[in-house]
């Protein structure tokens, strides 16, 4: 994606669909770990608004290849929500 094609209508239905797939996904997955519904929501939705507008608008606009784009930004928001969850179910478990 270039630079002039990154909008916020399109980061907004980029950042509904990504919420659309992962909270449904941690709703069951942290079900164990997190007995409140709202808890595990909240996650999710902390995790995923830390890390996708640097993936939306950040790292395109450093001009490096689609491959290395994707593999850095996707790695830095695992990173990002994986210490958001391990930190807000680290005191239930």
């Amino acid at each position: 994606m270039r630079i002039a094609e990154i909008t916020w209508s399109g980061w907004l239905a980029a950042f509904c669909l990504t919420l659309l797939v992962e909270i449904p996904a941690v709703l069951l997955l942290a079900r164990r770990l997190e007995p409140r519904p709202r808890r595990r929501v909240a996650l999710a939705l902390l995790g995923n608004a830390l890390s996708h507008p640097a993936v939306w608008f950040v790292f395109p606009a450093l001009g490096l290849g689609w491959l290395a784009t994707t593999s850095i930004s996707e790695t830095l928001a695992w990173l990002v929500e994986g210490a958001v969850y391990h930190a807000g179910l680290a005191d239930t478990g």
